[in-house]
């Protein structure tokens, strides 16, 4: 896999031994492989397929707030989804080979340098909203008072999300959610919270690994 660069920048799909494609704005090349008749797979090789769907299942529908939480790391093909995705593989499951389960708690939807959150707690604070609050860490570690909150809430049996990608900054200690058709999605709303701080000098953002608040 390569850039491709002059006149082949505009190239896309099949031509002859070789498949160009985009990925953010950026025309990648890569040689055309047949496909070889193999043998059935092992379990093993069964079991990396499975993890390997269930946690594409799952991170499609959180595709803004984990491309926003993985900005900083994210570089070429190696996109925020597939960070979230490769980290959710190596650590989220939970069972055996014939029965592992993707546990929305180990999952991170977000990823950087920056101090996370203290002590957070997520509750329903009223009709259709939901309240993060937090202690104010400012000054401890890499945290700073003017860092901004990132909140995410997901329904995994009904692939519904609600975020807050820029929200308050450190020191407020709460920020509050609405919820569209609350009704739908009360005690099934899985709950993460990061920080994140501009970065001047490439115009993108450093964030704290998100840390699991719980359901709600």
């Amino acid at each position: 896999m390569a850039k491709a660069d002059g006149p082949e920048k505009h190239y896309r799909g099949k031509t002859g031994s070789l498949v160009y494609y985009r990925v953010k704005g950026v025309t990648y090349v890569r040689k055309h492989v047949e496909k070889i008749a193999a043998k059935p797979p092992t379990k093993l090789q069964e079991y990396g397929q499975r993890k390997f769907r269930l946690a594409g299942e799952f991170f499609k529908p959180l595709k803004i707030p984990v491309e926003f939480g993985f900005q900083q790391q994210a570089n070429g093909m190696r996109t925020g989804t597939h960070l979230a995705c490769g980290w959710a593989i190596k650590n989220g499951f939970k069972g055996s080979l014939e029965d592992s389960t993707l546990d929305p708690s180990l999952v991170k939807v977000s990823g950087g340098t920056l101090t996370g959150a203290l002590s957070p707690s997520v509750r329903w604070a009223g009709v259709g909203k939901v309240l993060f609050e937090w202690e104010d860490n400012s000054n401890l570690g890499s945290a700073r008072r003017d860092d901004q909150v990132m909140v995410t809430l997901y329904n995994v049996e009904d692939k519904a999300v609600f975020f807050v990608l820029e929200g308050n900054f450190r020191w407020e200690r709460q920020q509050v959610v609405s919820i569209f058709r609350h009704d739908l999605h009360v005690g099934k709303l899985e709950a993460y919270i990061s920080f994140s701080r501009p970065l001047a000098k490439n115009k993108t953002r450093d964030l704290s690994d998100s840390v699991y608040v719980g359901r709600v």
